[in-house]
This record gives structure tokens, C-alpha cells and sequence, in this order.
């Protein structure tokens, strides 16, 4: 088990010290299992959020964001958020400007914050609900459709109130909120593989009210289809 690692004594010992200490990535486990995440925020990748949330129920856990400063304790994200962190202890330590001259030198782009543009959601399909996981395969085939709870529900062949509960349960999320994520998902998608306008992709993963969708995409995202589009798209643009 992790918690028997020799080293933990030593982390434990600098803390003690007023060390600042500093996790990368998964690195926040490590902070978790020496027991020096107690009381503190954390951020860890976002594909391990899951499996960090189901470990250490205790600990809050923000994995949008892409560095937490506690003080004494400093967590960054996914794995390249190294070069965020190294900014960061920069600016802390040094000054802003000193940390600016860096990112200049290094020809870096300043200091990111969220990695909620860099998240994809992935379907949790490893429970035991065998209803719950046909209507999941369902959803991934129907999403743009127009549908309803009782609907999806009767897929389930359940209740609608016991269809909603056995499907928090099975997957943690809302099947409502389940859905938003299928929709958002395929409207990133687009935007990353295609340049359909991106009132037609809307109407395409099953929205209408393109207002609605825009605020849904920019909440959950972090950033507006536009911006997304310009950051992660690998379509070529059209020339004159």
C-alpha cells in the first residue's frame, strides 16, 4: 500500500519544518496517503479525479482548476502543469516580473489557471447495473434526439424515480446532467475536427435554444465554442 512508503516520514518531517512542498499530476496522492492533505484543497489530473474523490472522500478535491496554492502546500494538475507550477513558485518567491521574463525566454504563453478546457468526459460504465449501463449505450447512440426522463426511463424499462436514483447511484451523475455532458462532448468534437458553423453543430448534438446551449458549453468548458475552436482545432483554415 502507498501509506507504507519509507518516504512519507521525511515529507512529514519538512512539512513540520515550514517546507513548502509541491505535487504534479497525480503527485496530490502521494501529499494524500502522508496524511498532508487534511484540511487543504487539492487538484490532481482530471481523468484522476474520480479515483481520488472515491479514496480520500475527505479532502477537497478541485479538479477544474490547474494549481491550488495552500500556503504550504501547492498541488498542480495534469502532467505539463509542471511548467505552470515552476511559473508560479517563480512569481511567488521572486516577483511577477521576474516570473514574466521567464515565460518570455522560455517562449511560454502566461501561466494558465483551469484545466476544464482540457477535460473530456468519459461514460462510467464499470458498476453493476446492467439497466443503467443499456440505457448509458443507449444515450450514446440517441443523444441528439429530442427526449424526456420518462423516455429514457422506459429504456430502463423503471419508474421514472427509481430510474433517476439507480442512475446517480450507478454513475454519479444526473441523467439530465449525463446527457449535457454526451452533447458537449460531440459539439468539441466538431469544433476540434470540423468547420461547421457552430450554430449547425448546436442543432446537431440536440439544442434548439442556442443561447442555452452557449452559456451550458462556456459553464462546463471554461471557455465559448469560439475559443475552444481556436485553441484545440487541427482543421486547416481556409485560405483566399
Amino acid at each position: 500500500m502507498m501509506h507504507q512508503s519509507p518516504g512519507f516520514p521525511g515529507l512529514r518531517q519538512a512539512f513540520d519544518r515550514g517546507v513548502v512542498l509541491a505535487s504534479v499530476c497525480t503527485g496530490s496522492f502521494v501529499l494524500a496517503e502522508a496524511g498532508l492533505l487534511a484540511d487543504q484543497v487539492a487538484t490532481t489530473h482530471w481523468r484522476a479525479a474520480m479515483q481520488f474523490r472515491n479514496r480520500y472522500p475527505d479532502i477537497r478535491l478541485e479538479e477544474d482548476q490547474l494549481l491550488v496554492d495552500n500556503g504550504q502546500i501547492i498541488c498542480a494538475g495534469g502532467a505539463t502543469a509542471f511548467v505552470d507550477l515552476c511559473l508560479y513558485l517563480v512569481e511567488r518567491f521572486a516577483s511577477p516580473s521576474v516570473a514574466l521574463a521567464c515565460s518570455k525566454m522560455l517562449v511560454l504563453d502566461g501561466r494558465r489557471v483551469e484545466q476544464t478546457p482540457y477535460m473530456a468526459f468519459y461514460s462510467r460504465k464499470a458498476h453493476q447495473d446492467d439497466a443503467i449501463r443499456k440505457v448509458q449505450t443507449w444515450l450514446e447512440q440517441h443523444y441528439p434526439e429530442p427526449l424526456s426522463i420518462d423516455d429514457v426511463a422506459e429504456v430502463a424499462g423503471l419508474g421514472t424515480r427509481t430510474f433517476k436514483r439507480r442512475f446517480k447511484d450507478a454513475t454519479g451523475e444526473t441523467p439530465i446532467g449525463y446527457l449535457q455532458h454526451l452533447r458537449i462532448e460531440a459539439a468539441k468534437h466538431k469544433l476540434e475536427s470540423s468547420r461547421e458553423q457552430t450554430a449547425r453543430i448546436i442543432w446537431s448534438v440536440g439544442y434548439e435554444d442556442a443561447s442555452s446551449f452557449r452559456r451550458l458549453f462556456k459553464r462546463t468548458v471554461g471557455c465559448t465554442m469560439e475559443q475552444y475552436r481556436k485553441r484545440f482545432s487541427y482543421v486547416t483554415p481556409m485560405t483566399a
